[in-house]
C-alpha cells in the first residue's frame, strides 16, 4: 500500500519546483484501516487531512532530512498520537520539534516502537551529515523511497520539467541525469562514505521501484538506475578525490611529470645565468 501526494514548493519568491510526499501503510491486526507512515509531509490542509483519514491511521511522520522538515510539526499537530521520526541532524536543526525518536545510525530503527520493521526498513544514508536523509524501503511492493539523495527529472517523464529558472538551474548543475543528485552535493558529502553507505543499501535492500521528492518516479529497474546514478558519481567523485591525494603526497607535480619538471626548471636556470652574462 503506497500513496504520493504531488505539490509544489517555495525556492525563491515567485518560483515554485515540484516536490512529492509519500505515504507508506502497513496492516495491524484487528484494524479496519492500515497505519501509515507519512515520508516528507505537506503542509496539513484540511482536504489533505481529511484525505489521509479515509485510507488510513496515521502512525509516523518521517522529517527525511534537514531540508524536509517544514511541516512536520504542523503534520504531527493534525494527527495527535503519531510518532515524529528523523536522523540526529534534523532532530539538532529542529529543537523546537518533539521527536520520539532520534536515529543516530542506521541501526536505530529497531528502537523505534510500534515501527513495522517486517514492512517497512529503514536506512540512514551516511557521508552526507548536512542532511541527514532517511531512506525507506517498502518491502511488500519493493519500494525505495528517497528525498534528495536522487533526482530525476527525465525528458519525457511523468512530472513535467520545471520552468526557468528553475530548469536553469539542473541545466547548468546536471539534474537532467536519471536517479542521480546535482553537482553541487560535491561539496556537501564525504564521497567515500557515501559511496559504502548506498552500496550497503543496494546490496542489503531488493527493490524495483523508486520513489523520490523531485523528479518522475523510477516504476522498476530502480537498482540499476541508483546503481547508475548517485552511486556511480559518488563512486567516481571518490576515486578522484584518492588521486588527488596522491599527487599531493608527492608534491604540487604529478610523480610522472617530475622529470619533465626538473628539465624545465635547469632550462630556465641556464636561461637566467646567460642574461645575466648579458647584462654585465
Amino acid at each position: 500500500m503506497i500513496w504520493t501526494v504531488e505539490g509544489k514548493f517555495q525556492v525563491l519568491p515567485f518560483v515554485k519546483a515540484p516536490v512529492r510526499m509519500t505515504i507508506l501503510g502497513f496492516v495491524v491486526p484487528n484494524a479496519s484501516k492500515p497505519n501509515l507512515i507519512v515520508y516528507s509531509p505537506f503542509q496539513p490542509t484540511a482536504e489533505l487531512v481529511d484525505s489521509i483519514k479515509k485510507i488510513g491511521n496515521v502512525a509516523f511522520v518521517v522529517a527525511p532530512n534537514s531540508m524536509h522538515h517544514v511541516f512536520a510539526g504542523p503534520f504531527k499537530e493534525a494527527f495527535p498520537g503519531c510518532k515524529l521520526v528523523g536522523a540526529q541532524v534534523v532532530a539538532n536543526k529542529r529543537f523546537d520539534l518533539a521527536f520520539e525518536h532520534v536515529l543516530k545510525t542506521p541501526k536505530d530503527v529497531g528502537q523505534v516502537e510500534g515501527w513495522p520493521i517486517e514492512t517497512v526498513l529503514v536506512h540512514l544514508v551516511e557521508g552526507c551529515d548536512m542532511l541527514g536523509e532517511l531512506a525507506l524501503l517498502h518491502r511488500p511492493s519493493k519500494t525505495l523511497v528517497l528525498c534528495d539523495m536522487a533526482f530525476n527529472y527525465e525528458h519525457g517523464g511523468e512530472v513535467a520539467l520545471p520552468g526557468p529558472p528553475v530548469s536553469w538551474y539542473l541545466r547548468l548543475t546536471g539534474g537532467h541525469r536519471r536517479c542521480c543528485v546535482t553537482e553541487p552535493f560535491r561539496w556537501m558529502v564525504d564521497a567515500p562514505v557515501l559511496k559504502d553507505s548506498l552500496g550497503a543499501l543496494l546490496r542489503s535492500w531488493d527493490f524495483e521501484q523508486v520513489i523520490m521528492a523531485h523528479g518522475s518516479v523510477i516504476p522498476s529497474g530502480g537498482k540499476q538506475a541508483l546503481t547508475a546514478g548517485t552511486y556511480s558519481w559518488a563512486s567516481d567523485l571518490a576515486s578522484k578525490l584518492e588521486a588527488t591525494a596522491k599527487r599531493r603526497a608527492v608534491g604540487p607535480i604529478p610523480a610522472e611529470y617530475l622529470p619533465y619538471a626538473a628539465v624545465g626548471a635547469a632550462a630556465l636556470g641556464v636561461g637566467a645565468l646567460l642574461l645575466l652574462r648579458r647584462s654585465k
